[in-house]
C-alpha cells in the first residue's frame, strides 16, 4: 500500500508534487490557531495502518518545530504504522560541538528530538561538518539525498563555459560533484571566519576566468558574507566578469540577495528546500525518485 503524504503548512506543493510522483495518497489536515496562539490540528485523511510521509519545511524551526511533534504523534494516535519526516532543510546542524565551556551541542539535542518522534528522515545536503553522515546523530534511518544533479541541471541552462568556485575548503563536497557532472573546471577557496559575518577569503589566479561564466557554489546562502565577500575580490580585480550564484539551501532575505545583485550577479538561484525569495528549483523529483527504496528498508 502506498504511504499517505502530509504537509506541514506551507509545504502543500512540494508534498502534492511528491505525492503525485509517487502514485500516493494526498493527505489533508485541518489546522488553525487559537488566540491564545494554541495550535489546532484535525486529520482529515484516515490514516490507520498507513504509512505517513510528513513533509515540512523547516526554515524558520523554533515556532514550527512544535506543530511537528505534535503532528507526529498525532498520527500515531490515529494508528499510523509508521511516520517518516521529509525535512528537504535541516536545521540545527551548526553548534555541533561545545566550542566554549557551557555550550549545549543542539545538533544533538534536535536530533534526539526527532528521532524519538519519527521512524525515518528524509533531508537534502545537510550541514555535516564535524560527522560524516547521519548516523552518527540520528537514530532512526536517515536518506540524505544531494542536489547536485539539479544544480547541474541549472548551471548548464544558465552558464556558458562554467568555472566553478566554492567559496570555502567545505563546498569541495558540493563543488565536486557538480564540475563531474557537467565537466566544468572548479576551484575552492581558503576561508577564515572571525565572526557569523565577518569572514576572509584567498583569492585564486584569476587568468583566463575572463572567458568563462562563473558560478558560485555554496550549500547555504544565509547572511551572504561568504558569497559578497568572494564577489568583491572578483570584482575588484576590475575583469569583466559573467557571475552567477547558487546553493542548495536559501534562507537569505531579499536585502541580502539585492546586495548580491548589486556586486555584480547575474542570476541568483536556490532549491525549493525552503521558500525563499531565489528559491525556484524544483526538487520533487528528486525526492521521489529515492523514496520508495528508502521506505521498503525502514
Amino acid at each position: 500500500m502506498s504511504p499517505v503524504v502530509f504537509a506541514l503548512p506551507g509545504a502543500e506543493a512540494l508534498a502534492t508534487d511528491i505525492a503525485g510522483r509517487l502514485g500516493a495518497m494526498r493527505g489533508e489536515l485541518d489546522t488553525r490557531t487559537f488566540p491564545d496562539q494554541e495550535r489546532y490540528f484535525r486529520l482529515l485523511s484516515p490514516v490507520k495502518g498507513r504509512d505517513i510521509l510528513f513533509v515540512a519545511y523547516l526554515d524558520d524551526p523554533d515556532p514550527k518545530m512544535l506543530s511537528v511533534l505534535m503532528l507526529a504523534e498525532g498520527f500515531r494516535q490515529h494508528g499510523a504504522r509508521s511516520v517518516t519526516l521529509v525535512a528537504p532543510y535541516l536545521p540545527y546542524m551548526r553548534q555541533d560541538a561545545e566550542f566554549n565551556p557551557g555550550e549545549i551541542v543542539t545538533a544533538r539535542v534536535f536530533a534526539k528530538l526527532v528521532s524519538t518522534a519519527f521512524d525515518g528522515l528524509v533531508t537534502i545536503d545537510p550541514h555535516l561538518h564535524r560527522f560524516n553522515h547521519l548516523g552518527e546523530l540520528y537514530e532512526i534511518p536517515t536518506l540524505c539525498l544531494s542536489s547536485a544533479t539539479v544544480l547541474a541541471r541549472w548551471i548548464e541552462d544558465h552558464a556558458k563555459a562554467p568555472f566553478l568556485i566554492g567559496p570555502d575548503q567545505e563546498s569541495e563536497q558540493w563543488v565536486s560533484q557538480i564540475a563531474d557532472l557537467i565537466q566544468a573546471p572548479y576551484q575552492t577557496l581558503t576561508k577564515t571566519r572571525r565572526g557569523d559575518r565577518d569572514v576572509d577569503i584567498s583569492l585564486p589566479d584569476l587568468a583566463g576566468l575572463q572567458d568563462h561564466t562563473i558560478v558560485l557554489i555554496d550549500d547555504i546562502i544565509s547572511s551572504g558574507a561568504t558569497i559578497r565577500k568572494t564577489l568583491s575580490l572578483l570584482t575588484g580585480a576590475h575583469l569583466d566578469l559573467d557571475i552567477l550564484c547558487c546553493a542548495t539551501h536559501g534562507l537569505a532575505s531579499e536585502d541580502v540577495i539585492q546586495s548580491l545583485r548589486d556586486l555584480g550577479v547575474r542570476s541568483i538561484a536556490t532549491t525549493l528546500t525552503v521558500p525563499g525569495a531565489v528559491s525556484d528549483i524544483p526538487i520533487g523529483e528528486l525526492i521521489a525518485s529515492e523514496l520508495p527504496a528508502f521506505l521498503a528498508k525502514t
